[in-house]
């Protein structure tokens, strides 16, 4: 006998195999599928299990009003997956509505920044002036000293992906606000977005502030990988804080190709490596294992050897803006189809970008 939509949904809120057949199956039913999936997330201390991906599928699929409607529900996963269903359909119509919702004085600025984020990963540089504005709405609405600026974040985030990067000076001047999530926040917008003065501001908050803030700042330096950001891990080499430590050892290997121990001989080897590229690498050149940063290079780190594929995986999305999520997918793809495409040596690529050296440096 077939399993009701509601035996479905009962097992895609579970674990394992059985789960994920479920969502494939919820997938297939399509719209018919909605209301009980809508009723179960209804629940605020259920857990979701698959049901977010499986609405983000059907939205994807589902006649434009089906979505419209879903973008008006006081469900913030509902509302969430429905804007982010948006930002994968191909007909053109998603763009136009989320465009039209971001622009919308009325709607609240935690659902406007969910709406500027998708409008980022559309990748659609028709979106920049919406997005300039919704940043300038951020920044101009009264804002409590415990609640974080996210839609000037996301929306500062978002036009970097779209190669935009005059507005990253805000994400620099926010590393230095008194309310600590907003500073993590910051930091890691930094890892896509640029803005001038950045390598100092980050260096401060690797040394300071709370323990995300100063994981989110020691990603950030690495992306960048110039001989600056290399100092800085180093003085995070000294943090009292033993994640931080290691985490500026692990990327300083990763920034100069050593294999550097924990202990003081390894922390005393990677300090002179950092005072060595100071003085005989280019300023502004971004170092990977050794040599100028390529993006084919990163790719062929990328091997069933490394246990550290997902980090790899994830530093080629930050460069290229090309989400992939395995090593046989990578290779569909083709790395050195990937190399040609970013064939630039050193270069600080963001998203598929390269902001002006001046937006960093200056």
């Amino acid at each position: 006998m077939p399993m009701s939509i509601a035996g479905l949904v009962q097992l895609a809120m579970a674990e394992g195999d059985a789960s994920i057949n479920a969502g494939d199956r919820l997938v297939a039913a399509g719209v018919v599928a909605l209301p009980e999936i809508v009723k179960v997330l209804s629940d605020p201390w259920g857990s979701p299990g698959r049901l977010p991906d499986v609405l983000i599928s059907i939205y994807a699929e589902a006649e434009i009003g089906v979505v419209e409607e879903a973008l008006k529900s006081q469900q913030l996963v509902v509302f969430q997956s429905a804007v982010r269903a948006l930002g994968k359909r191909s007909d053109g119509q998603g763009g136009s509505l989320l465009y039209d919702r971001l622009g919308d004085p009325t709607e609240l600025l935690g659902r406007r920044a969910d709406i500027a984020r998708a409008c980022g990963d559309l990748g659609d540089p028709r979106g920049i002036p919406m997005l300039d504005s919704a940043l300038g709405a951020g920044l101009a609405a009264p804002r409590s000293p415990d609640v974080a600026p996210v839609l000037v974040i996301e929306a500062i985030v978002a036009l970097a992906k779209l190669g935009s990067f005059a507005a990253g000076v805000h994400l620099v001047s926010l590393l230095r606000d008194s309310y600590p999530p907003t500073v993590e926040l910051a930091a890691k917008g930094l890892q896509i977005a640029v803005g001038s003065g950045m390598v100092d501001a980050l260096s401060g908050c690797v040394l300071s502030g709370s323990a995300e803030t100063r994981i989110a700042a020691v990603e950030a330096l690495f992306l960048l990988g110039v001989p600056r950001a290399a100092s800085a891990l180093g003085r995070g080499l000294h943090s009292d804080d033993p994640r931080v430590r290691n985490n500026c050892r692990v990327r300083l290997n990763d920034i100069f190709g050593t294999e550097c121990a924990d202990d003081s001989g390894g922390v005393r080897q990677l300090e002179e490596h950092a005072l060595a590229a100071q003085s005989r690498w280019p300023d502004t050149i971004r170092y990977r294992s050794g040599r100028p940063f390529t993006v084919e290079r990163l790719v062929e780190l990328v091997s069933p050897e490394n246990l550290r594929n997902a980090e790899v995986l994830r530093e080629i999305a930050l460069a290229t803006g090309l989400r992939v999520t395995g090593r046989e997918q990578l290779q569909t793809v083709g790395g050195s189809e990937l190399g040609r495409q970013f064939p630039q040596v050193g270069a600080l690529y963001r998203w598929g970008k390269i902001p002006p050296l001046s937006f960093i440096f200056s």
